[in-house]
């Protein structure tokens, strides 16, 4: 049986995968490079990766990353139009102490398209 497949946070439904590469929170401004999966299975997903925070200062256009040492997982799998997927991602990274983020896939009222949405936990 295939496995639950994630989904990259900028392009909605489409180019779902396992193992992404990158992963965008909100939008192209916040993202995690994840270049190597620790696991991968039925139920849940694991890595270390680097998180990238544009400073959007004096704009989004001209600002600059800042990069911080992350963990992420999944977990929670459902069914779209055939394909499982993860539901849940947490995000927990360093700059200063720990912080922990909880997101899930799931469209906001007024949006046409699904993204990872949550925030601290």
């Amino acid at each position: 049986m295939a496995l639950p497949v994630a989904y990259n946070g900028a392009e909605g439904w489409s180019q779902g995968q396992a193992r992404l590469p990158v992963i965008y929170i909100g939008e192209s401004n916040v993202f995690v490079r994840t270049p190597h999966w620790s696991g991968w299975s039925g139920s849940s997903a694991f890595t270390r990766g680097e998180l990238w925070v544009n400073t959007c200062t004096p704009n989004c256009s001209a600002g600059h990353y800042h990069t911080y040492p992350a963990r992420l997982s999944f977990s929670g799998v459902a069914v779209h139009n055939g394909v499982k997927y993860f539901t849940r991602l947490r995000l927990r990274y360093w700059h200063g102490h720990q912080r922990d983020y909880v997101l899930s896939w799931n469209t906001l009222p007024g949006a046409t398209m699904p993204g990872w949405n949550g925030g601290p936990r």
